[in-house]
């Protein structure tokens, strides 16, 4: 036969080509569903779109260019971060609600490396408050997120270690390089 589109085919699932209906599980599935089920990698995300922000920011600062360009650029800063911060705090949300699925997370070796991608975007976050003049809110979050950073690097190690000492190569991900990572964050964005 004839060939469909993709949108048709995946819309044809009844008879005659009629839409086919979702499963009113599914349909029911409460938020609080969804937020236990979001990845510690989303704190990956809302990290590389706060540093985004900042990139903005700077840019927009450094720019010597006619006025519509700089106010452009703090327009694309201002929507990054807040895109960012929305982003962790539905990752902090699921913390508050689901403790033990963040618990989860942590032990999982995956989940374990990838998780200090949230103090690492609080730091960036931190670093942004200073810069807009929230001094004393910035320090805390900082130190907050630092001591944050520095335990998750000791859960980390504790999965690290005992795999390099075994040669168990195999639980090897490229994900390893990001705790250490964070402690160059963590002096860069002390910095400013």
């Amino acid at each position: 036969g004839e060939r469909t589109s993709l949108l048709a085919a995946g819309n044809a699932g009844g008879p005659g080509g009629a839409p086919t209906p979702v499963p009113e599980k599914v349909a029911e599935r409460p938020l609080r569903f969804y937020l236990s089920a979001i990845p510690p990698s989303v704190c990956g995300l809302a990290l590389g779109v706060c540093s985004l922000g900042v990139t903005w920011q700077t840019a927009a600062s450094m720019l010597v260019a006619s006025d519509w360009l700089r106010v452009s650029a703090d327009i694309i800063s201002l929507v990054a971060f807040n895109l960012g911060c929305t982003t962790l705090l539905l990752y902090l949300s699921k913390a508050v609600l689901y403790p033990s699925s963040v618990l989860q997370d942590a032990s999982s070796s995956i989940g374990n490396s990838v998780l200090p991608t949230f103090d690492m975007a609080l730091m960036v976050i931190a670093m942004w408050l200073y810069k807009h003049g929230l001094h004393s809110a910035s320090v805390a979050i900082w130190s907050v997120a630092v001591v944050m950073h520095l335990g998750l690097l000791l859960l980390f190690a504790r999965h690290v270690v005992p795999a390099v000492r075994d040669r168990r190569w195999e639980e090897v991900t490229p994900a390893w390089i990001i705790p250490p990572v964070g402690i160059a964050l963590a002096s860069g964005t002390a910095s400013e």
